[in-house]
C-alpha cells in the first residue's frame, strides 16, 4: 500500500505546532464576516486528512471546541485511508478524544468518515474544513476536483483553512524532495498557485505567511464558496510569525 511506509514515519509536525496561526486565521475571518463561527448555532467541524501517530485530531478537537463551544457542535474525522480512522479506536486515542462510543462498522459512525476530498459527499453541510497539510499530497487535477467538492460540501459562510508548504526550491525539486522525505509523492505550491487551482469554484478569502520555531515556513490559506459574505483577499500576505 503506497501509504504503509509513511505511516510507519516519526517526527511529523501536527497541528498543534500550528494551532496559533489557526486561532489568529479564526480571528481575522470572524472580524471580517460577523455571520462566520454564529455562537448561537450549532456547526460542523471537519477534519480533514491525518497521520495516524500524531495527536492532530485531539489538536482539532481541543482548538475547535474553543473558538466555538456550542453542546451541540458536531466534529468529524476524515480520511481518505481506512489506517487513521480506525487508529482512532484505540482506547487512549479515545479517552483524549472524549468519546465513548466503538463503533462495529466504521463506515457508519458519524465522527469518522472515509472520503477522498476530491468527493467528501457533503451537501451544504460543512462550517469548517481544515487540512493540515493534507493539499500537499494532491496533485494539480486532485486539488481542482477538491475546489468543485468543497463548493457543494460548504454551508454559505462555510471556509476551508488550509495549510501549506512554502515550495523554497524550484517545484520539481522540492516534489522530489518531499517525496524522499516522506515517502509519498508532495506537491508543495504557492498560494497564488493554489488561489489559481480553486479558483473556478472558490474565492480566497486569507492568505498568511507564518513560522513554527525551528520548524519550514507555510502558509495558511482560506477558501470560501463565491456566494459567501466573505470578501476576496487582496495585497500581500498577512504576517502570523509566532514569537
Amino acid at each position: 500500500m503506497e501509504y504503509d511506509s509513511y505511516y510507519q514515519l516519526e517526527d511529523l509536525v501536527s497541528l498543534g505546532t500550528q494551532e496559533y496561526a489557526y486561532r489568529r486565521a479564526f480571528g481575522r475571518l470572524k472580524s471580517g464576516n460577523p455571520l462566520f463561527l454564529s455562537e448561537d448555532t450549532p456547526l460542523t467541524f471537519v477534519l480533514g486528512g491525518f497521520h495516524p501517530a500524531v495527536p492532530t485530531p485531539e489538536n482539532f478537537l481541543a482548538l475547535t471546541r474553543e473558538i466555538h463551544p456550542h453542546p451541540d457542535d458536531t466534529h468529524i474525522f476524515m480520511d481518505q485511508n481506512l489506517e487513521p480512522l480506525f487508529e482512532l479506536t484505540n482506547p487512549n486515542r479515545l479517552m483524549r478524544l472524549q468519546t465513548d462510543h466503538i463503533p462495529t462498522e466504521i463506515h457508519d459512525y458519524y465522527h469518522r468518515k472515509q472520503a477522498q476530498l476530491e468527493d467528501m459527499r457533503f451537501h451544504e453541510s460543512v462550517d469548517v474544513l481544515i487540512l493540515d497539510r493534507t493539499l500537499d499530497f494532491l496533485d494539480d487535477e486532485q486539488v481542482r476536483a477538491f475546489a468543485k467538492s468543497a463548493s457543494e460540501a460548504l454551508t454559505r459562510n462555510g471556509v476551508v483553512l488550509a495549510t501549506i508548504k512554502d515550495p523554497i526550491l524550484p517545484r520539481f525539486i522540492s516534489q522530489w524532495k518531499g517525496k524522499l522525505e516522506n515517502t509519498v509523492p508532495q506537491h508543495y505550491r504557492s498560494p497564488k498557485k493554489l488561489q489559481q487551482l480553486t479558483d473556478e469554484y472558490l474565492q480566497t478569502i486569507l492568505i498568511a505567511d507564518s513560522e513554527t520555531l525551528g520548524r519550514r515556513p507555510f502558509y495558511i490559506v482560506g477558501l470560501a464558496r463565491k456566494d459567501s459574505d466573505f470578501q476576496p483577499f487582496i495585497g500581500n500576505p498577512t504576517g502570523f510569525t509566532q514569537y
